[in-house]
């Protein structure tokens, strides 16, 4: 049998009926003390990627300086995730990983998907004693993955879109006195800068001729990355009005494209698209 979780000591003294967690959540503001309690800040493993390519976005939180000598712990907390510019890079949110908190279903929730941004992502710190006192605490990290050369903004606030959750943040203080609510943002922000894609595939080239002088097969391999789009194109002349014209069934994503040619010669590149 599962065991029941002691709610904190400030919990009990509002919710002499031993309210469910979930609604312990969303207590009254009123009986709270408001301000900038909870400090977020966001790193990047890089802020500079190229198209393809994933870095992941890292959300701490930290109990306010001023706050942190009387209190217990980071007791929940509800925030958004915005990107400024989806087009140049996306967040894989069904890849959020949330390494510190509870992650009890009734509580927690890894956001839903607005456009190119998450919202409601939310959890509870009940198992981690000091979370956020002495260091930040991790609340959560999500890979994001190059679209398009540009910059977007990755920006953390106060959570919205749960009917129910008002509170961004519950900070439980030590002993029997209110629970302290509020993040401060002002930290919150970072750029991602995407560039066109790294160094170009090796393109190796593999001719077996044909019998009876039927043309050759070509066959053509790369190496390849998840996200990008990859085209073989050829043409027969090097004159500067020769069109370079692309194989069938492309994106050729395999890494491997064979073409029979009859063409006393014939030259082919790689095309690397998003």
């Amino acid at each position: 049998m599962k065991q029941q979780r002691e709610l904190p000591s400030f919990m009990k003294e509002k919710s002499p009926s031993r309210l469910l967690l979930s609604a312990c959540l969303c207590f009254l503001v009123a009986a709270t003390a408001i301000g900038q309690v909870a400090v977020v800040t966001v790193q990047l493993d890089t802020n500079r990627v190229a198209i393809g390519e994933i870095t992941t976005l890292h959300v701490f939180a930290q109990i306010a300086s001023a706050q942190r000598t009387n209190a217990d712990r980071i007791f929940s907390w509800y925030v958004d995730l915005l990107n400024d510019n989806g087009a140049v890079a996306k967040l894989k949110g069904d890849e959020l990983v949330k390494p510190s908190s509870d992650k009890d279903p009734p509580t927690s929730s890894p956001g839903t998907i607005d456009g190119g941004n998450w919202r409601g992502i939310y959890d509870t710190f009940i198992n981690l004693a000091g979370a956020g006192t002495d260091t930040p605490v991790e609340l959560f990290s999500v890979p994001a993955q190059g679209v398009a050369p540009g910059k977007t903004t990755f920006n953390v606030q106060a959570g919205s879109g749960v009917p129910g959750l008002a509170a961004d943040f519950i900070v439980a203080p030590l002993g029997n006195g209110d629970a302290l609510i509020g993040g401060d943002y002002s930290a919150a922000s970072i750029a991602l800068q995407v560039i066109g894609p790294g160094t170009p595939p090796k393109l190796n080239i593999n001719v077996v001729a044909l019998p009876l002088n039927q043309g050759q097969t070509v066959t053509l391999t790369f190496a390849t990355t998840a996200g990008l789009d990859y085209f073989i194109e050829y043409r027969d002349s090097l004159s500067a009005d020769a069109i370079w014209l692309t194989l069938p069934n492309g994106p050729h994503n395999s890494g491997m494209v064979s073409n029979i040619s009859t063409a006393r010669s014939r030259f082919y590149r790689l095309r690397v698209g998003n």
